[in-house]
Formats: C-alpha cells, structure tokens, sequence
C-alpha cells in the first residue's frame, strides 16, 4: 500500500524503489532496494500511518514522520525524467516518460471513436450521464506533449485537448475532454502518473488543465 503512495523513496527519491514487506505479528517494513534505507510502518487509530527511519541513522527530529511528511519530502525538487527508450508511435521531437505495458481503458458507451455501432443519444437524453462500457487493455505511454493508448490502433489524449485530470477513489486515472471522460485502470501508483502529467501538461498546455490534488 504505501509504494502506491511514496511512489520514489524520500531520501534517494529513486522511482518505484520502495517495497513493503508485510508480517503478521509485528510492524510491516518498507525498503529502498536502491539506497537499502529501512522503515517500520506504524498505524496509530485515529491518526495517520506513521514510518519510522531504522536505517539510516536519522537525524535530530527525522526518525518518526507521519505518511504524508514523507510524501511533501519525496515531492521535493521533483523534475520528470525522460526514458531512454523510443517506441515508434513517438514522435521526432517527442520523448516518453512513463509506461504501463497494460492499462485497461474505460469510456462513455456512447463514444463513436470506441465504439462507432452504438447509436447516438436522443437530443433530450443529452442530459443523462451515460454509462462507462471498458475497451479492453492496452499499452499506455505518457510522453511530454500526450497520454498515448495502444490497443489494435492508436488512440492519443494531447494535453492541449484536456480539461482536468485526476484520480478517482484510486481506482482509475481519470481524464475529461470536452464532454468525454476517459478512465484509466493500472497496476501501478496513480499518485505516480498524475503528478508527472500535472508537471509535463502544466508545461504545455499552462494553467488551463485542472488537476486533483496530489
């Protein structure tokens, strides 16, 4: 659970480096498989989770922070990175940043890109919130001008087209564009993708994209 939330270690601020390691009969332990730092994961009822430093040696008033001091540290100086890898759906000046090889995209059932049989709502239905019918799974890349789905073709999300992005009851990976809401299911931190794309679409589409917090 907590890798979902610190999505790069706060002292290293290596990405997906930190595993938890979960027992039974005392405190879980979180690892930096990078930097080999050590917490203990305590849960105090009516508070927050807390992490306690074990390795390195802390310093003064560092050994004990709750969750979410943890998270404004691994937050600090964040810059998103480009991957050296270049699928060929890139474009010469563009670069890849994040990849999930599966992410299950889900759409209004009334969308003609995804679904072109389905008739289109009556002009008084237009009102109505349709249903979200899923595509299928795909490959998803964001790379510093769009979100890119690749399933049998390719379907693209540039940021200049967005109007808000954000997370839904970490579940999904939401997008809104115009009237069409898009979400995005992956096995990966939420936490992660959001706050990469608020950085590289602030970037280029400026203030106009809303972003949940993150």
């Amino acid at each position: 659970m907590i890798p979902n939330l610190l999505w790069r270690c706060p002292l290293c601020f290596t990405i997906d480096a930190l595993h938890q390691q979960r027992r039974w009969f005392t405190e879980d332990l979180l690892r930096c498989v990078y930097c080999h730092a050590q917490w203990s994961v305590i849960r105090r009822k009516g508070d927050d989770y807390y992490l306690r430093l074990l390795s390195p040696e802390p310093a003064l008033g560092e050994k004990e922070l709750p969750l979410w001091a943890w998270y404004e540290r691994m937050k600090e100086s964040f810059t998103p990175q480009p991957r050296p890898d270049r699928p060929p759906v890139l474009k010469p000046d563009e670069h890849i940043f994040l990849q999930a090889k599966s992410a299950s995209l889900v759409v209004q059932e009334d969308n003609p890109e995804f679904f072109p049989k389905v008739k289109k709502r009556k002009e008084i239905q237009k009102l109505v919130y349709p249903f979200m019918r899923k595509v299928g799974k795909g490959a998803l890349l964001l790379t510093d001008q769009r979100l890119i789905w690749q399933k049998d073709k390719i379907f693209s999300f540039w940021f200049s087209d967005l109007d808000s992005v954000y997370i839904e009851a970490t579940h999904y990976l939401g997008l809104a564009s115009g009237a069409r809401i898009y979400k995005f299911k992956l096995n990966d931190s939420y936490l992660k993708w959001l706050t990469h794309l608020a950085h590289l679409a602030s970037q280029k589409a400026g203030n106009k994209i809303f972003f949940s917090n993150y």
